[in-house]
């Protein structure tokens, strides 16, 4: 398994439990149908 790192550039709420976001993305990793990625998100919590 390989972690990048990358940055959240746009988040948008849809409802206060409901949230949409967009990344930065390394070139070299695609992302087809059918396939899913584990995504961290760091808190100040």
């Amino acid at each position: 398994m390989s972690v990048m790192t990358e940055r959240v550039t746009h988040v948008h709420h849809w409802n206060e439990n409901l949230f949409s976001f967009r990344t930065t993305r390394d070139p070299g990793y695609r992302f087809k149908n059918g396939h899913f990625t584990m995504i961290g998100l760091p808190s100040d919590e």
